[in-house]
């Protein structure tokens, strides 16, 4: 089934107010999997919210407003078991680590420190088991409050009005 719902003005709870809360409340208490492709999103409103506490079963994956072919190099051709054994090494680096620092050719140079009071997560890909699915290869980390340093560079910023040739770049000072 798919459910074509009012863009809202803006995601989770704020967008309340433009979709009929009850009757996706009702539906995806029910469903197996609820996949939502757009650009203003109900992830972490009330609806959702209810879905994960009424139906244990759920598989629910948010992909955002995503163009086909990437789409198509995020979700295909790659190994499940493979992904989940490297995602599994990060995550043990990560938890073990004090500090991160991220490098990246498009400019990128940020570093901060962990907060292991913070839940660290992955997603391998692997849809078949009820989940909170984002995009398989993500590996959540919570920086340490105040810690984050450096130069984080965009080269894409979705749903945005900012018109750029080729990246935004924000400055973190703690």
């Amino acid at each position: 089934m798919v459910i074509y719902v009012p863009r809202a003005e803006y995601d989770g709870n704020a967008g309340l107010k433009a979709w009929p809360v009850e009757a996706l409340k009702a539906a995806l208490s029910e469903v197996d999997v609820w996949i939502e492709y757009g650009g203003i999103v109900m992830l972490y409103s009330d609806i959702w919210e209810h879905a994960f506490k009424k139906n244990p079963r759920l598989r629910y994956l948010v992909i955002g407003d995503t163009e086909i072919d990437s789409l198509i190099r995020t979700f295909t051709g790659y190994d499940i078991p493979t992904l989940k054994r490297m995602l599994d090494k990060v995550m043990e680096m990560v938890k073990a680590a004090q500090k991160i620092h991220i490098t990246s050719t498009n400019g990128t140079d940020v570093w901060y420190e962990t907060n292991p009071a913070y839940a660290f997560d992955i997603d391998d890909g692997d849809y078949s088991q009820p989940i909170f699915g984002t995009a398989p290869g993500y590996v959540n980390i919570v920086p340490k409050q105040g810690s984050m340093n450096g130069r984080i560079v965009f080269d894409v910023l979705m749903e945005s009005d900012l018109e750029v040739e080729n990246h935004v770049e924000f400055l973190m000072n703690d």
